[in-house]
């Protein structure tokens, strides 16, 4: 029995999800009044999914990502640092198959930043992605104005 952490999508995340999926959807209802209710239960249905779905549990034997898919530490060949649409990601290339996209934007970001270093053998790529990821967001939680 492997040992795990489990991590959630962000607020921040989830939100621009929502955003996203109204835009779609009341682009697709404009011309047609009568989707708005069929709208809103899809939209309550894809929440619910992404919240439940889109887990990043770090074990011992690696990475899994949304439940199913999971890439082992010595399958990583290179992992870095990525923004898509103002969210941070890890791209990880594997031996195998197409490359894994580790989102960054997750409740407890610096515990899941802290549990990779951890639980990741040394040498490994994704260990300076993470750190160098970490030391951005450092950078940027530094230059943002409190009030």
């Amino acid at each position: 029995m492997s040992n795990y952490s489990r991590f959630y999508l962000s607020l921040k995340t989830s939100m621009i999800v929502l955003l996203v999926g109204s835009a779609i959807g009341a682009y697709i209802a404009w011309d047609y009044p009568y989707l708005i209710i069929f709208h809103i239960t899809i939209l309550c249905i894809f929440i619910l999914a992404v919240w439940l779905l889109f887990v990043i549990d770090i074990v011992d034997e690696g990475i899994r990502l949304y439940r199913v898919s999971l890439v082992r530490w010595e399958d990583i060949l290179d992992a870095r640092p990525i923004r898509l649409i103002g969210l941070r990601y890890i791209r990880i290339s594997r031996k195998k198959g197409l490359p894994y996209w580790l989102p960054l934007n997750v409740n407890r970001q610096e515990d899941l930043e802290a549990e990779i270093l951890h639980v990741a053998p040394a040498g490994n790529p994704i260990r300076a992605a993470v750190e160098s990821a970490s030391n951005k967001r450092l950078q940027i939680d530094a230059a943002t104005p409190r009030d």
